[in-house]
């Protein structure tokens, strides 16, 4: 059964190759690598690597990425080389989410919890741990009625009046609130009304002005402000502010949020895949400069070193075969 792989993810596979001649473990090759996706009739090319990486002993490794991963189904990997015999891997890519099942009940972290229960009867319920709605009907001092249940208080315990969150109260009088948030009308310097009550400020007490808490203002002039904390977005300033609008505070905190051109400068040569996928700006400078005009050492041989501008370190290490063909490469970009 072919190996099964997760949809848009990448996958290091690993092969053993053979000489065709001998049978023997191959070594010291470049296996050229090529997929066919589902459907597809023919071998094309990686989306990145073209070529297996060694391990040693005949083991070889390539990594599929993202986008060789990407199409649900077959997935067929080749490595050739004329020294040996194809390499064959057949791998099934499944959904990342389903992991290829179908047919599947709900899954529970789907199952809301449920909001309404119009029929039926609660026998037993161990505890309550977050807030009950409503008691729609009070049976006695001492039980209320929940969907029919009732329910005794303990003990030693006594519910209070079952009272619903009223959103207009036109007649009464309200013997005791422990907070207002808002008053929606202003009837005169020491007195308020609320939803038609009249509520007198107590003796030394006087009414603040009653304000909203406005999300937009579209129109009108703002005459005093006593101190903004903080301001999130400005979208549109009619006139801009001069230096005497803005603080010593203020000043500093803009000033410090505008990057020098060092700041530029450091953020584009350490850009995380600035040139390739795990690779910055500066990374790639210094490998580069190390290949044009640093040392080198070991050009007769199988292993090939190029050193950084300053002698101190090996940047590139290259295996190379005879006929100086990279097999391996191992760089130092640090």
């Amino acid at each position: 059964m072919a190996e099964r792989i997760a949809q848009s993810t990448s996958y290091e596979l690993a092969f053993k190759a053979f000489l065709t001649t001998t049978g023997a473990e191959a070594t010291g090759l470049t296996i050229a690598m090529t997929i066919s996706k589902n459907g597809a009739t023919s071998f094309g090319a990686m989306h990145v690597a073209t070529n297996a990486t060694e391990i040693g002993n005949g083991w070889y490794f390539v990594v599929l990425d993202s986008t060789d991963t990407a199409t649900l189904g077959r997935l067929a990997v080749r490595g050739t080389n004329a020294s040996i015999n194809d390499v064959g891997i057949a791998l099934t890519v499944i959904s990342a989410t389903t992991g290829g099942a179908t047919n599947l009940d709900v899954a529970s972290s789907t199952l809301a919890t449920p909001t309404n229960i119009t029929a039926g009867t609660i026998t037993s319920v161990g505890s309550v741990t977050g807030a009950v709605g409503s008691v729609t009907s009070r049976v006695t001092a001492n039980t209320d009625q929940l969907n029919g249940q009732t329910v005794t208080a303990a003990a030693g315990v006594t519910f209070p009046s079952s009272v619903a969150s009223p959103t207009n109260i036109t007649a009464g009088t309200i013997t005791n609130v422990g907070t207002v948030t808002s008053v929606t009308n202003r009837v005169t310097a020491n007195t308020d009304e609320l939803a038609g009550q009249t509520v007198t400020a107590a003796a030394g007490v006087t009414f603040p002005s009653s304000v909203a808490s406005p999300t937009n203002i579209t129109a009108g002039t703002i005459t005093n402000v006593g101190t903004v904390t903080t301001v999130t977005t400005v979208t549109n300033l009619t006139n801009a502010p001069t230096n005497g609008d803005l603080t010593a505070a203020m000043k500093a905190s803009v000033t410090a949020a505008v990057p020098t051109a060092a700041q530029n400068a450091t953020e584009l040569l350490d850009q995380a895949a600035g040139v390739e996928a795990n690779l910055t700006v500066r990374q790639q400078l210094r490998l580069a400069a190390a290949a044009l005009y640093g040392k080198a050492a070991g050009l007769s041989t199988t292993t090939v070193t190029f050193r950084d501008t300053n002698d101190t370190v090996d940047r590139i290490t290259a295996t190379v075969d005879a006929s100086g063909d990279r097999t391996a490469v191992t760089l130092n970009s640090t």
